[in-house]
């Protein structure tokens, strides 16, 4: 690796950032790590004795619902994880707020089909009034697709839709439509 630029070194230690640009193929467990062995420097070739520290990164594919991101579409190859902002550090409650929050999930290849399957499900429904959260899964880029499920029941705001839901549209696409129907967050 060359540096794009000059570097100028100041007297005593020097450090360097490395930032890694993760393909998208790059699968959830993948890990990356690097080793800088040796620089350099105008007067010569140096090695580096501690170039190689303990650690690697591991793969995550994650992709965040939070409070006024509008629209996000995000390619998936493999697997990733769908998870939501929380309101705060104390709290694993997703953000308040009446806006509609859409995420399109497009398949990197092409043939293949996006599927969700809900880990957990835990949606906000007032005890008194019509308040409550609306999540939907549509089939497809955008809402316009098939509806494929719907948080339609108070009855399953602890359950979720208790299946794999697959995209059946020709690109393979699938959207997830989330709105948490409060603009409070003591819920």
């Amino acid at each position: 690796m060359k540096a794009t630029e000059g570097i100028t070194l100041q007297e005593g230690d020097n450090y360097l950032w490395l930032a890694y640009e993760i393909a998208p193929e790059a699968s959830n467990g993948q890990t990356v790590d690097a080793t800088l062995s040796s620089v350099t420097l105008s007067d010569g070739e140096h090695t580096v004795s501690e170039g190689n520290p303990d650690g690697e990164f591991t793969i995550r594919n994650i992709v965040l619902s939070y409070a006024g991101q509008g629209t996000v579409t995000s390619t998936v190859n493999g697997s990733i994880e769908f998870t939501h902002k929380t309101k705060n550090s104390y709290s694993e409650d997703y953000e308040s707020g009446t806006d509609d929050r859409v995420n399109i999930f497009v398949p990197l290849h092409e043939g293949m089909l996006c599927q969700i399957d809900f880990a957990s499900f835990e949606m906000y429904w007032a005890s008194y009034g019509t308040d409550h959260a609306r999540v939907e899964v549509y089939s497809g880029k955008g809402t316009d697709g098939e509806l494929l499920w719907s948080l339609t029941s108070k009855d399953d705001k602890t359950l979720g839709p208790q299946r794999t839901l697959r995209s059946t549209s020709a690109d393979g696409a699938l959207t997830v439509l989330f709105n948490s129907g409060s603009s409070a967050s003591y819920y």
